[in-house]
């Protein structure tokens, strides 16, 4: 079974008295986008298209564009290591704690680039089955940090399994969010420090019931999580 409204409850009991650090990651993300978006943001509005266009650029834009992606990575990465750690524990998280996630930043490469291809190869066929994919691989990355003995590649496997009859339930949890986001942009952004990890401790919440279902209905075995 599929709660949405508990999970969402449960993540805003778990953010309250809680939310500095979470709030302080959500910032340090929004800057390292807003800071990677800028250039591409200033040449739209000033119609500027003549590195576009140079010679050679097209290769280094493309290279530009994956370490700006690893960049992203890494950054979300450490966010839900923070929020699986708030998870576990009603205690408070520190700053360390942020801190430590950026320190997986090889396995937050990984992780994301390997998810974006496949997602990637499918969206070639169509949009719809890329949006289908990008549901069912949406576990990985909470995979590949609870359990750093397993693969990026299995990790995604067992993404697969678990999201198994729920990916409309995420979809649907993520226009849940929609009032939130455009309301986010009517504060200028400031809600989005609420808003962000509002989300990914409901989508914390999500990937524990998922893998506990599937753990309960035997589609995975715990020792498949514990290594290759």
């Amino acid at each position: 079974m599929f709660y949405r409204k508990k999970y969402k409850k449960y993540a805003r009991i778990q953010l309250k008295n809680r939310l500095l650090i979470p709030a302080l990651a959500a910032l340090i993300y929004c800057f390292i986008y807003g800071t990677i978006q800028a250039p591409e943001i200033y040449n739209l509005i000033t119609r500027k298209t003549d590195f576009a266009t140079s010679e050679g650029s097209g290769f280094l834009m493309e290279v530009c564009s994956i370490i700006e992606a690893c960049i992203l990575f890494i950054a979300a990465f450490a966010q839900l290591n923070l929020h699986l750690k708030m998870s576990r524990s009603p205690e408070k998280v520190h700053f360390s704690d942020l801190l430590e996630g950026y320190s997986y930043w090889c396995r937050a490469i990984l992780c994301g680039l390997w998810e974006a291809l496949w997602t990637f190869l499918w969206t070639l066929l169509f949009i719809i089955p890329g949006l289908i994919k990008h549901y069912s691989y949406s576990m990985t990355k909470f995979l590949a940090l609870e359990y750093p003995k397993i693969s990026v590649g299995k990790a995604l496997k067992i993404s697969m399994i678990i999201t198994r009859g729920h990916k409309a339930d995420i979809f649907v949890t993520d226009l849940s969010f929609i009032g939130w986001t455009l309301l986010s942009f009517a504060t200028g952004g400031i809600l989005f420090l609420w808003t962000i990890p509002y989300y990914i401790m409901t989508m914390t919440n999500i990937y524990h019931a998922l893998l506990t279902e599937a753990i309960e209905t035997h589609r995975i075995k715990p020792e498949d999580l514990l290594e290759d």
